[in-house]
């Protein structure tokens, strides 16, 4: 019988994970609407900041409304004259409409941003595997329990940029940053996935320098 169904590869028939919501990428310390208040609604900040000198700043903490989520997963790489720092953590937010979104690192950067997504159908906000990479890191994958959705923020600097390609997550929003040093920065999730032992992530752009963190939930 026609027509015959059609099924995303990345969204299983029958496979339904917490819902998402990119809510968009903002400065830190913006104020960042994230809907209607629930019980089981997770907020993931993921944060990228580029500095005017190879060596990338540490992130020392990623906050929500001035408290700690998650422990931030972080790296950072550099090339030439610029480096980028990335992270990523979460909170478990049940009441208020917005949160402000502050990220904090050891010295001055040139821009700071930060990307924010709601899950809903989420009761707690413990990550079930994290990871990260940079330029000369080994190739990285990441397990998904059932019904699990994926996060990813990648940033890049140096040479020529351009958007960045994402494996293993779709891309949410991906732009440019100048000033005296500038980033390539993307934000990308998915949800909806079957277990997975091993899902690829990848971050490629044409800057000379790429650093991505990733996180599940389920």
């Amino acid at each position: 019988m026609f027509p015959f169904p059609v099924f995303s590869p990345t969204v299983p028939a029958g496979i339904v994970g917490p819902i998402v919501t990119f809510r968009g990428v903002f400065n830190s310390g913006d104020t960042v609407n994230i809907g209607a208040a629930a019980a089981d609604r997770v907020v993931i900040a993921a944060c990228a900041a580029v500095r005017g000198a190879s060596t990338p700043r540490t992130l020392s903490s990623l906050l929500f409304d001035g408290a700690a989520g998650t422990t931030p997963t972080t790296t950072g790489v550099g090339a030439g004259s610029s480096s980028v720092t990335v992270g990523l953590a979460s909170k478990l937010i049940t009441s208020g409409t917005s949160f402000v979104p502050t990220a904090n690192y050891s010295g001055g950067v040139v821009s700071s941003k930060v990307g924010v997504w709601t899950i809903t159908g989420q009761l707690s906000n413990t990550p079930g595997d994290t990871k990260s990479w940079k330029t000369g890191d080994a190739a990285q994958t990441i397990n998904v329990a059932n019904a699990g959705c994926v996060f990813m923020v990648a940033a890049g600097t140096d040479g020529t940029l351009g958007a960045f390609s994402l494996t293993g997550v779709n891309v949410d929003d991906d732009h440019s940053y100048g000033g005296l040093a500038t980033m390539e920065a993307a934000f990308g999730s998915v949800t909806n996935l079957a277990a997975e032992a091993a899902r690829a992530l990848a971050a490629a752009s044409s800057a000379n320098a790429n650093a991505f963190v990733a996180h599940t939930y389920s």
